[in-house]
């Protein structure tokens, strides 16, 4: 499934027939901010990156209408209450403190010190896309309490690459996050750099 204005031939068959997208980022913010954007400061918005990157969609999920920092969405068929999105923005993109400290606001939880997120961080998992790429995990629902499937959660990946830092982030309630936490992996990893 193409976004709005995309390119036709960005799109690729994988061997197993699932749709990859091959999408460049452009330079420019057009369109409206989304909400999980609203608080970066001006020089991150400045700082868009101009990634392209390809990906495999996992089953089930569906791509929509991006718009503003990002670069792709995508909800899952089943539930639109999922919310994915990739946004590349230059160089360390104001650092991981900054960032994930804005993901902790947006799921109603404090800020954490310089040596809280090194101690969360090293408790995090570290994935690897399929072309070698470290990504840090940055799983929020850990910090949550998890009798209560409803409350809201974010689950997240950061590739940083030398020019770059990629986020893919996943969040909705944390019962909608645990359906789809093994497809968010899956997603993650397929993310590959282009030339």
């Amino acid at each position: 499934m193409m976004a709005r204005g995309e390119d036709p031939h960005a799109f690729l068959k994988n061997a197993g027939g699932m749709p990859t997208a091959a999408v460049p980022t452009s330079g420019d913010a057009a369109g409206a901010m989304n909400s999980s954007m609203s608080n970066l400061t001006p020089e991150l918005m400045a700082s868009k990156g101009n990634a392209s990157l390809s990906w495999t969609i996992p089953e089930g999920w569906k791509e929509k209408p991006a718009g503003g920092m990002r670069m792709a969405s995508f909800t899952s068929a089943q539930n639109e209450a999922l919310d994915v999105s990739i946004v590349a923005l230059g160089g360390g993109a104001g650092g991981l403190s900054a960032n994930i400290n804005r993901w902790l606001g947006q799921v109603n939880l404090a800020p954490m010190s310089d040596a809280e997120l090194g101690g969360f961080l090293s408790r995090q998992e570290k994935w690897k896309t399929s072309d070698g790429n470290a990504i840090q995990v940055v799983d929020l629902t850990t910090l949550k309490d998890k009798t209560d499937p409803s409350q809201s959660g974010i689950l997240a990946g950061i590739l940083q690459l030398p020019d770059q830092t990629i986020f893919i982030k996943m969040s909705g309630t944390l019962a909608v996050i645990e359906e789809n936490r093994a497809a968010f992996q899956q997603f993650v990893q397929s993310l590959a750099p282009q030339q």
